[in-house]
């Protein structure tokens, strides 16, 4: 009697949710895009990768055509932005890093539709609006959005694509090509992808007799679509050489060893281990229970449909599993496997909330997913205070000199300090490069500068930072010992948190010292 009552309530539940699902699944949309929001730094500048697709995007829109000289294997998301450019009247710098942010932001957030439309493939309304949420308001991906860089498009355009290949509408499968081809041009993972994506159209046409020229024809479609912007690649480092080159850097790496086979295992293990390793903190906090618990209830029930999915998990991890032998260490390369967490995921969902009171069970599992993810995302937030005052001391530094010493993390901002002294548009190519001077195969102050001088050096900053040389710290705790050191900025005075000390050299006055 129990069951037969379970089995109506179900049937209510999900009439209700045939029901409303729309005003859900917008309701968990405007949720993950307030959080999103809510944590996004404001007026801090973009740093590393993210400025190189920032001066493409502007350089396209300044020259009004796509530069070739950028060095990109991968364009596609630096060519989005130069759209959104295009209709930008600002001439600030840092509107630009706004727009290039919350663009990241909307994109990412979007994504929970075809997510939501891919978990109800194998799920009904209820189950799979549980998944739209736990992907929406993931903190990995939350985090990432924040960056300004490539993966929010690229985890857009793969979703779409399987979702649109495991359509019944067969004609959405030529799309989903498209979509698979314009997810290679922002990175060249896609490429990869197209044989899964290609397995999944011949399940998806397998009682169709012209399956093969369908295919054909869907194939024809993802190489069309990218031959222009390839040809555009090809004249410096195109999609094709940075496949190449991905194949014959661990034979260039181990090619002096003096065992190869053996320096290619262990290659091949760091990777493995670093993999698994990371794999792990990617599906943190709420994923390293709920997926693995997933998999095992789906496998117990055998679908080729569903094992899709762990071939995607596979294809898509070899990026990663090259970069982690690589000694490469971020996650961002793992972000394209939370699709399929949350697939599997919904296998042990489904399962408690076809128990007995098991919709309360999954409304606290629900619950502790959305405090779980929002403490994370707290937890590992940048630093905005540190970072603006990090950019306003990189301004000063731009202000008095280009030659100085390393200080990473905090002069990943001298770029972007040092363009604001010239007026705006500039050419990406026409700014100084700045290639602060490394510190640490150094013992002293006095060599340092000595060996430096022919580098141009003119000025050090020093901060307050722990893992700085020892003499850096002395000159920074002890300054009126080196007289040839005059003190020309302290961001004491600013009162700022981050404490800065900007030295000028009087290299006559360092002649001196050292010869007495």
């Amino acid at each position: 009697m129990k069951n037969n009552n379970l089995n109506i309530k179900i049937i209510e539940n999900n009439e209700f949710f045939l029901k409303y699902w729309k005003y859900l699944l917008i309701g968990i949309f405007s949720l993950g895009l307030a959080i999103r929001l809510i944590f996004l730094p404001v007026n801090v500048p973009l740093t590393l990768d993210a400025t190189s697709y920032l001066w493409y995007a502007l350089d396209t829109k300044t020259l009004g055509y796509f530069p070739v000289d950028h060095g990109f294997p991968n364009a596609g998301w630096p060519q989005w932005l130069s759209l959104i450019f295009f209709v930008i009247p600002s001439s600030e710098i840092l509107d630009y890093m706004s727009v290039q942010r919350i663009s990241s932001v909307i994109i990412s957030s979007l994504t929970i539709f075809p997510v939501f439309f891919l978990c109800k493939k194998y799920f009904r309304n209820s189950i799979s609006l549980v998944g739209a949420l736990f992907f929406s308001i993931e903190p990995h991906l939350i985090l990432n959005s924040h960056l300004g860089i490539t993966e929010p498009l690229f985890i857009l355009f793969i979703v779409t694509s399987i979702v649109c290949v495991l359509s019944e509408n067969k004609k959405l499968a030529y799309l989903g090509f498209v979509l698979s081809a314009l997810a290679t041009l922002v990175r060249y993972e896609g490429l990869l992808f197209l044989s899964v994506l290609s397995i999944m159209f011949f399940i998806s046409y397998k009682t169709d007799s012209k399956k093969i020229i369908k295919y054909g024809l869907a194939l024809s479609i993802f190489i069309l679509v990218l031959l222009p912007f390839t040809y555009i690649q090809t004249q410096e480092d195109g999609l094709t050489n940075n496949v190449a080159a991905g194949i014959i850097t661990p034979l260039k790496l181990t090619e002096n060893e003096e065992n190869q086979t053996v320096s290619l295992l262990i290659f091949v293990f760091d990777g493995f281990q670093n993999l698994v390793k990371y794999t792990g903190w990617v599906m943190i906090p709420y994923f390293i229970i709920l997926t693995p618990i997933g998999i095992i209830i789906c496998f117990k029930n055998k679908n080729q449909n569903k094992s899709i999915f762990i071939i995607s998990i596979i294809v898509l991890s070899i990026p990663a599993l090259y970069a982690y032998s690589r000694g490469i260490q971020e996650t961002r390369y793992l972000l394209i496997l939370i699709p399929f967490f949350t697939i599997f995921s919904l296998f042990f969902i489904e399962k408690i909330i076809r128990k007995e009171n098991g919709k309360f069970i999954v409304i606290g599992i629900m619950i502790l997913v959305i405090i779980s993810s929002v403490l994370y995302v707290d937890y590992k937030k940048i630093d905005a205070l540190h970072e603006k005052e990090s950019y306003l001391i990189s301004k000063q530094v731009g202000k008095l000199a280009l030659n100085v010493n390393e200080f990473y993390p905090e002069s990943k901002f001298l770029k972007i300090a040092y363009v604001e002294e010239y007026d705006f548009p500039i050419i990406g190519n026409d700014i100084p490069i700045i290639h602060p001077i490394e510190t640490q195969e150094y013992d002293s102050i006095f060599e340092f500068i000595k060996q430096n001088q022919k580098n141009n050096l003119t000025h050090l900053v020093i901060d307050n930072n722990v893992d700085r040389k020892q003499f850096l710290k002395e000159v920074f705790n002890n300054e009126m010992k080196y007289p040839f050191l005059t003190k020309v900025f302290d961001s004491k005075d600013l009162e700022f948190d981050y404490l800065v000390k900007i030295f000028e050299i009087d290299y006559n006055k360092f002649s001196k010292y050292i010869s007495e």
